[in-house]
């Protein structure tokens, strides 16, 4: 039952796409991605999203690279997660080449359009970060097994 809803949330979204807003095109310069398991800073559940210049094989790729972390476990992430400070329910990072820097996010979303069965995430960004750079675009993040205990 899960597949039929994910297929037609991945239909819905990449006919957006289709459409002109380009929702689900890579932001530029980060045409890979990756999901993995993460914790909360209330040490919950929660899942990260890599977005990376080069392929990404673990959660922690090469920069330069933006991290998107939500703070559900990855059975509760489709919805749009707010990244602003007085209602935060995520944060995200953006890593420069070679690690010489770290902007965090000033304000925006990230909204998951489905996880399917095998935990791949598909979705979409619009976050401005404290440098006033702004990343728009979707990922479709495979799942990278990755342990970890919160709590």
């Amino acid at each position: 039952m899960r597949f039929p809803l994910f297929a037609s949330a991945l239909f819905a979204a990449t006919s957006a796409a289709c459409g002109g807003n380009g929702l689900l095109s890579p932001p530029p310069g980060l045409p890979h991605a990756a999901a993995a398991a993460a914790c909360a800073p209330t040490d919950g559940p929660a899942v990260t999203v890599y977005l990376s210049a080069s392929a990404i094989s673990s959660p922690n790729p090469a920069p330069p690279n933006v991290q998107l972390s939500i703070w559900r476990s990855a059975d509760q992430l489709t919805g749009t997660w707010s990244l602003a400070a007085s209602r935060a329910q995520g944060a995200a990072v953006r890593i420069g080449p070679a690690g010489e820097f770290v902007d965090s996010a000033a304000r925006g979303s990230i909204t998951v359009l489905a996880v399917s069965a095998d935990l791949t995430v598909v979705g979409h960004l619009d976050v401005t970060f404290a440098s006033g750079t702004r990343i728009q675009g979707g990922f479709t993040a495979p799942w990278i097994v990755r342990t970890v205990v919160c709590g």
